[in-house]
C-alpha cells in the first residue's frame, strides 16, 4: 500500500500547540520551602546564615523601593556560583516593583529564585524608563543609551568580581527585552572588554516583550493625561514600540544577526536559548498591551502566563504556574551551561595531559630543533628591505622565556594600507625566529571561509581530533609549547577577529589589518606601518631591477626619480622594478611611461584620483598595457586569466580547479543543447570557458599554457606562484585582485564573472554530496557569490543561470556555510523569482534552499511548511522511487524532527528507507536515510532500534576510508546511541577511535 504522505500535511501551528517543556529528571528538585517560612525583607535574604560561612565576599547592599539604577546584586550565590541571572524591568517599572508581589510581599528573584538556584548570582539592572512619573521628567535617554549603559555596568561588575567568563541568563520584561536585545548587539560590536557580555549569554526569558510592536498609543495617552503638562514624556522610547517602527526593525534585525552568528559558530552550546511568555489577561481599563503574536519569536518556544502585562512578572509563591514555568527554563539552561563547562574542563584536562606528554618528549631536544610545525604559505621575499626597527620591536615584545610563566597572550597588531609590506614583515619575523617557536601557523583572515579553512588545515597537519575551528583553538590554547599564530588580512570591519584567537594566556599572535579599529585586539603593541623611507625605497627598486650592486651609485639619481614619481609605496616600487627587469623599459624611461599611463588610468577611472592606491594601480596598468599590446599567446592568455582571477578568491587558486573543469567540460560536449535539468550543467556553459580549456581546442587537456600564462604574470610581480609540479597554486595581493576587477568595463566584467563561475561549477564535476575538493573551492564559490549575480547573469538564459547557482548552493550547503547560502538564496530569488511555474523543478529547487536557510536559522515551522509543499508537488509529478522525490521526503523528515514532530519524522523516514531497499546496500542515499532514521528513532525514545540500525550502517561503511566524513559521522552517532542505551564500554571504544 503506498505511503499516504498527505496525512502528515495537516494544518498545524506546532509552536502554539506544543506543551510546556516537561521537567527533566536531570534537573535538581527545587528546595521545598513554604512561602510563609521565607523572610520578606530583602536585606534578610541576600545571603542566608548557612551561606555566610562559605562565601568569601560580603553580602550586597539590600535593594529597596525606588529607582535602583545600574547593576545591583540581589543574591551573591557564593563561591560556587556558575551563572549570573540578570533581571531587566520594563516600562513604568524598576528593579524592585516589577518583580514584587504587593499582597504576598514577595520579591521572587531574591526570595524564591535564590533558594531554588542557590549556586547562581542574581543581579538586576535598573534604568529610567517611566512614562507616568509625578516627581521628575522621564528619562531622555534613547533605547541605545540604556543598552550601552547596561553592557558597561554589567561588564564593570563582573570585572570587579573577577567573573568575566561566567555564563549569563537574562530575564527581561516589556521594554527591558528590547534593551537586552540592543545590549547584546552592542556588546558583540564593542571593544574586547565589553564583548564578553554577548559571548557569555546562554539564555533569555522574554516576558511580554513586543518583538513585533505593541499598541501603546492608548497607554502613552493615559500616562500623559494623568500628569498633564507638568513633565516631559520620552516619546522616543514609546515610539520604538509602535508597530512599524523603524527603530524596532533595526533592533530586531541586529539581534537576529547575533542569534544567527551564535548558531553558525562551531563551538558547542554556542546558540542562545530563548523562551517567550505572553500575557493572557488584559490590563483593566486599558486592554491587551502586547498581543500574543507580538510576544512570540518564530522558531522559539512560547507559553502564556495567566496575568496581565503588569502582573505577569509578580509571583506570590513557588506554587504559581508562571514562576514554575520560568524556573524550569532557568534550571535547564543553567544545567546545560554547567554540563558544557564541565565537558570543556575535561577536554582541557585531556589537552593538558597531551601537552605534558609532548613537552616531556621534547624536553631533551636541542634549541635548534624546537620547531615542529611550520605552516606558512611562502617564504619571505628575498627583496625584503627596511623595517629593521619593527623587527627589533617584535623580537622584544614577543620574547619567550621558558623559565617565566606567561601571564597574558601576546597580541601585536600591524596596521597599514594595502601593499606596504605587512605580510612580508610577519613572514620575515617568523623566519628569523622560527627556532624559538614549537609551532608557527598562518591564517588568511580575508573572509570567514578562508579563516575557517586555515584552522582546519592546521588541525589536519597537526593531527588534532575533529579538526574544526573550536577544537583547534582549544588545542592551541592548552598547548604549553611556544607557538606563533599570524592572522593576515584582517580587514573586514564586520568580522569579529577575536573569534579566531585561541583563548587563554598562551601563545603569540601577529595580526595584520588595514582597519585601524582592529588595534583594540592588541595586548602588547600596535605598529602603524607607512611607506618606506625614500632611501629604503630606492634600495628596494635597485634590488628588484637586478642592476648589479656595483652600479647602484651611478644609477641612484635615476632610481630616486622613479621613487619620487611613485612615492615610497612598497608594492608600487616592486611592480616598477619587475617591469624594468624584463627590459620592457629603462630605469630612466619609467617615469615618463608611468605619467602617460597614469593619465589614461585617471581618465578611465576618475574615482582613482583620490585613492591612496592610484600610483600602485598605475604601475599595474603599465604591465597590463604591455600584455595587451603583446602578440605572444601566453601574454594575451595571462591578461584573460587575470580578469577571471578577479572573481575568484585571491589566494589558493589551484590549477586543479581548471584541470577538473576542462576534464568535465570534455565529457559534456556530447550532451547537446536541450538540457534543461535544474541541477545539471550543460554544453551551454562550455561556451563561457576561456578558449584554451574549451573542448576541441588544441590545448583543452594541456595545462602547460595555463602555467606559461601564470609565469608571465609572476615575472611582472602581479601574482605569486606556489608549489611544485604536483601541486601548483597562485595567489595575488588584494590590491592586484581589486585592480584586476576595477580595470575592466561592464562587458568585460560580465564575461570574466561568467568564466570564473563556470570554471568553479564545472570543477565540481556534477557532484552534490560532500567531497574533499569542496574544501579547496569553498572560498572561490563564496567570492563568486559576493558579486552582482543578477547583473552578471543578465545575458544568459534563466535555466543556465539556475544550473550555475544551484551548484554553488550545494557546495555552500554541504560545507555548512550558512551565511553565504542565505545571501546566495536571496540573490537567486531576485534573479529567478516568478520566471517559472509554481511546480517547475527550478522553482522547487529555490524553495528547497530557502527551506535549508530557514532550518539553519531555527525557523522550523517555516521549514516544515516549505518542505511539505515541495513533497506534495514532487509526489504528484515523480515516481515513488524517484531520487528527487525521496530526497525531498528525507529533508521534510529532518524538518519534522527539528520541529518536535518526531513521530511524523519516524514514519516518513521508515517509508523512505523501505523504498530505497531497491538500491545497492552501500548506496550513499540509502545509508544516509538509514542514518537519519536512526537519529529519529533515538529522538523518539527507540534507542534499541537506533543502535541496531547504526550498527548496520557502520558495518557497511567499513569499505570507506577511515577519514571519510560519512564514516566518522556514523561512528560518532553510534557512540552516542550506545551511551544513551547504557552500553558505556562500547561507547568508550568508539569515542577513543
Amino acid at each position: 500500500m503506498p505511503f499516504d504522505f498527505k496525512r502528515l500535511l495537516r494544518p498545524r501551528d506546532s509552536r502554539s500547540q506544543s506543551p510546556r517543556p516537561a521537567s527533566s529528571s536531570l534537573i535538581p528538585e527545587p528546595s521545598l520551602v513554604a512561602p510563609q517560612d521565607l523572610p520578606v525583607q530583602l536585606s534578610q535574604t541576600n545571603i542566608s546564615p548557612e551561606q555566610t560561612t562559605s562565601n568569601t565576599q560580603a553580602s550586597p547592599a539590600p535593594i529597596g523601593k525606588g529607582d535602583n539604577y545600574g547593576a545591583i546584586e540581589l543574591f551573591h550565590g557564593g563561591t560556587k556560583a556558575t551563572v549570573d541571572i540578570v533581571f531587566v524591568h520594563g516600562l513604568t517599572g524598576n528593579s524592585y516593583n516589577t518583580w514584587f508581589h504587593e499582597v504576598a510581599k514577595v520579591h521572587w528573584p531574591s526570595q524564591l529564585l535564590s533558594q531554588d538556584i542557590p549556586d547562581a548570582r542574581i543581579l538586576s539592572f535598573g534604568y529610567d524608563a517611566d512614562i507616568v512619573n509625578f516627581w521628575r521628567p522621564a528619562s531622555n535617554n534613547f533605547l541605545s543609551n540604556h543598552a550601552e549603559k547596561m553592557v558597561s555596568k554589567l561588564a564593570s561588575e563582573r570585572r570587579r568580581t573577577s567573573t568575566e567568563s561566567r555564563k549569563i541568563i537574562f530575564v527581561a520584561h516589556s521594554l527591558g527585552g528590547l534593551v537586552t536585545q540592543r545590549a547584546l548587539s552592542h556588546s558583540r560590536d564593542a571593544g574586547k572588554h565589553l564583548r564578553q557580555i554577548e559571548r557569555c549569554t546562554v539564555g533569555i526569558v522574554f516576558l511580554g516583550v513586543p518583538h513585533c510592536g505593541a499598541d501603546l498609543e492608548s497607554w502613552a495617552t493615559i500616562g500623559t493625561q494623568m500628569v498633564g503638562i507638568l513633565r516631559r514624556t520620552n516619546k522616543d522610547i514609546v515610539k520604538v514600540l509602535n508597530p512599524g517602527s523603524e527603530m524596532l526593525r533595526e533592533v530586531q534585525k541586529d539581534f537576529h544577526k547575533v542569534l544567527a552568528h551564535r548558531k553558525e559558530s562551531k563551538d558547542e552550546g554556542c546558540a542562545i536559548s530563548i523562551t517567550c511568555f505572553y500575557e493572557e489577561l488584559p490590563v483593566p481599563g486599558v486592554g491587551e498591551i502586547v498581543p500574543k503574536h507580538s510576544a512570540e519569536m518564530k522558531g522559539y518556544d512560547f507559553y502564556g502566563i495567566h496575568a496581565n502585562h503588569m502582573d505577569m512578572t509578580k509571583f506570590p509563591s513557588r506554587e504559581d504556574d508562571g514562576y514554575d514555568s520560568i524556573l524550569e527554563e532557568l534550571q535547564r539552561w543553567k544545567k546545560e551551561a554547567d554540563d558544557t563547562h564541565a565537558s570543556n574542563s575535561q577536554v582541557a584536562q585531556l589537552q593538558a595531559n597531551l601537552n605534558d606528554a609532548v613537552f616531556n618528549s621534547n624536553a631533551t631536544a636541542s634549541p635548534d630543533s624546537i620547531n615542529h610545525h611550520w605552516l606558512v604559505p611562502r617564504s619571505a621575499s628575498t627583496l625584503y628591505t627596511g623595517r629593521r626597527e619593527l623587527g627589533e620591536r617584535l623580537a622584544q615584545l614577543l620574547s619567550f622565556d621558558p623559565l617565566k610563566p606567561q601571564i597574558q597572550q601576546r597580541i601585536f597588531v600591524i596596521i597599514g594600507i594595502g601593499g606596504t609590506g605587512k605580510s612580508e614583515a610577519c613572514l620575515k619575523f617568523a623566519e628569523d625566529h622560527q627556532n624559538k617557536y614549537w609551532g608557527v601557523f598562518w591564517l588568511d583572515a580575508s573572509s570567514i571561509a578562508t579563516a575557517e579553512k586555515g584552522y582546519i588545515d592546521i588541525g589536519r597537519q597537526c593531527n588534532v581530533p575533529e579538526p574544526n575551528v573550536s577544537n583547534v583553538k582549544l588545542w592551541l590554547a592548552g598547548n604549553r609549547q611556544p607557538w606563533l599564530l599570524i592572522i593576515d588580512n584582517a580587514d573586514n570591519p564586520e568580522i569579529d577577529y577575536s573569534n579566531y584567537m585561541p583563548y587563554g594566556t598562551r601563545g603569540d599572535i601577529l595580526l595584520t589589518t588595514r582597519n585601524p579599529e582592529c588595534g583594540v585586539y592588541n595586548t602588547v603593541g600596535v605598529e602603524k606601518m607607512g611607506d618606506l623611507e625614500p632611501e629604503q625605497a630606492r634600495e628596494l627598486l635597485l634590488r628588484t631591477t637586478d642592476i648589479e650592486k656595483s652600479r647602484w651609485e651611478e644609477r641612484k639619481n635615476a632610481a630616486m626619480a622613479v621613487v619620487n614619481t611613485l612615492g615610497s609605496h612598497t608594492l608600487a616600487i616592486i611592480q616598477a622594478g619587475a617591469f624594468i627587469k624584463k627590459k620592457l623599459c629603462t630605469l630612466e624611461g619609467y617615469p615618463e611611461l608611468f605619467k602617460k599611463q597614469k593619465g589614461q588610468l585617471l581618465r578611465r577611472h576618475s574615482n582613482q584620483k583620490m585613492s591612496p592606491y592610484r600610483n600602485v594601480y598605475t604601475t599595474f596598468e603599465v604591465s597590463a598595457e604591455y600584455l595587451q599590446n603583446s602578440k605572444l599567446p601566453e601574454c594575451l592568455y595571462a591578461l584573460d586569466l587575470l580578469h577571471i582571477f578577479a572573481f575568484m578568491h585571491n589566494s589558493e587558486i589551484s590549477e586543479t580547479i581548471f584541470h577538473r573543469a576542462s576534464e568535465y567540460a570534455f565529457g559534456l560536449k556530447d550532451v547537446g543543447t536541450s538540457n534543461d535539468d535544474a541541477l545539471s550543467l550543460s554544453v551551454h556553459h562550455i561556451a563561457r570557458l576561456p578558449k584554451n580549456i574549451q573542448p576541441g581546442s588544441s590545448n583543452s587537456q594541456d595545462l602547460l599554457p595555463w602555467r606559461e600564462a601564470c609565469t608571465v604574470l609572476a615575472s611582472l610581480s602581479i601574482i605569486t606562484q606556489h608549489g611544485d609540479d604536483d601541486s601548483f597554486t597562485i595567489s595575488a595581493h588584494s590590491l592586484v585582485h581589486a585592480w584586476a576587477k576595477e580595470r575592466q568595463d561592464d562587458q568585460s566584467r560580465c564575461r570574466a564573472w561568467q568564466s570564473a563561475a563556470t570554471i568553479i561549477a564545472l570543477s565540481c564535476q556534477g557532484r552534490y554530496r560532500y567531497c574533499p575538493f569542496y574544501i579547496l573551492i569553498q572560498s572561490h564559490v563564496r567570492a563568486c557569490v559576493d558579486h552582482e549575480i543578477e547583473v552578471y547573469t543578465k545575458n544568459i538564459s534563466d535555466v543556465e543561470a539556475a544550473q550555475l547557482l544551484f551548484q554553488f548552493a550545494y557546495v555552500l550547503d554541504v560545507m555548512r556555510d550558512d551565511s553565504s547560502l542565505d545571501f546566495l538564496v536571496q540573490r537567486v530569488r531576485l534573479r529567478l523569482q516568478d520566471r517559472f511555474e509554481a511546480n517547475h523543478e527550478i522553482t522547487l529547487e529555490i524553495k528547497f534552499f530557502s527551506g535549508r536557510v530557514s532550518q539553519r536559522q531555527g525557523d522550523f515551522v517555516e521549514t516544515v511548511h516549505i518542505f511539505e509543499e515541495i513533497v506534495e508537488n514532487r509526489s504528484q509529478a515523480l515516481a515513488e522511487d524517484h531520487p528527487d522525490r525521496l530526497a525531498s521526503q528525507h529533508a521534510l523528515a529532518g524538518a519534522y524532527q527539528a520541529n518536535g514532530q518526531v513521530g511524523d519524522a519516524v514514519e516518513l523516514l521508515e517509508h523512505v528507507v523501505k523504498i530505497e531497499e531497491k538500491l545497492a546496500e552501500d548506496h550513499p542515499s540509502r545509508l544516509a536515510s538509514q542514518h537519519g532514521l536512526a537519529g529519529a528513532y533515538q529522538a523518539n525514545g527507540q534507542v534499541g532500534d537506533a543502535v541496531k540500525l547504526l550498527e548496520h550502517v557502520v558495518k557497511i561503511q567499513e569499505k570507506l576510508a577511515e577519514s571519510h566524513p560519512s564514516r566518522i559521522t556514523s561512528l560518532r552517532a553510534l557512540a552516542r546511541a550506545y551511551e544513551t542505551n547504557g552500553q558505556l564500554d562500547e561507547a568508550n571504544v568508539l569515542f577513543e577511535q
